[in-house]
């Protein structure tokens, strides 16, 4: 009897080790419950010297584990499936935004069309083939970018004395793009990259979309407002740089 007792100890041994690993992770996962319900039930029946019933729950336990992490996968796909579909989404309302629909109606028309198949199998609980469809909206979008804006480029005007310069000319500078950061960033502007904000509410009505500030393109004219004490005048001279 001690043989047996130490055979069914090592039985309940391996199969609880193993419910309790993945329970750690699944806590609210009703499977991994009923698993963890089934190993107390186990470990009393196996102090109290009921070692067959000891391995029935042990086996049930194992069971309802194995269950409960396919949920957990399954959950965690269907959370992957509903972020891609929302990633489409912004993606399609991008590029109705900057008129992709004017510019290539066939390849928003393909877009649209997979979007609504992303939508429906993502109600139907089809996971993987709502995010190649996903996918497929992404890719289809993916060239597309909004037309550049080239304004109109006056000729320099110096600031008389030590007043600084009122506007920025955007630049084209390959190895550090002109951004609201670095433009803020710049002696002549505020010497303080974190003072970005001033810049982009005084000019985001320019941009192609006010609410996204990246979206700025060489050759646009923005206006730096003044500090307490500045004086500005005139259109910063990138000879100064030099």
């Amino acid at each position: 009897m001690r043989v047996r007792g130490i055979l069914f100890l090592m039985v309940l041994l391996c199969m609880t080790g193993v419910v309790s690993l993945t329970a750690q992770s699944r806590l609210d996962n009703p499977e991994m419950q009923k698993s963890r319900e089934y190993q107390a039930m186990a470990d009393q029946a196996f102090e109290e010297g009921e070692y067959e019933k000891a391995v029935e729950y042990s086996q049930l336990s194992a069971e309802y584990a194995e269950r409960g992490e396919a949920t957990a996968e399954k959950l965690a796909l269907g959370y992957r499936a509903n972020s891609m579909r929302n990633r489409a989404s912004s993606r399609i309302y991008y590029a109705e935004q900057i008129g992709v629909q004017n510019r290539d109606a066939e390849a928003m028309e393909s877009a649209r069309a997979a979007f609504v198949e992303a939508e429906t199998l993502l109600a139907e609980n089809e996971y993987e083939l709502s995010i190649a469809k996903s996918e497929e909206v992404l890719s289809t979008l993916a060239e597309f970018q909004p037309r550049t804006f080239v304004a109109p480029r006056p000729e320099p005007q110096e600031p008389a004395g030590d007043v600084l310069p009122q506007f920025y000319i955007v630049r084209l500078i390959p190895e550090r793009r002109d951004c609201f950061w670095r433009i803020a960033e710049y002696d002549f502007v505020y010497g303080d990259p974190w003072l970005w904000p001033r810049l982009y509410e005084k000019n985001k009505q320019m941009l192609h979309d006010p609410e996204n500030p990246d979206l700025i393109h060489p050759g646009m004219k923005f206006e730096i407002p003044a500090r307490t004490g500045e004086q500005r005048s005139g259109i910063w001279n990138p000879q100064d740089a030099r």
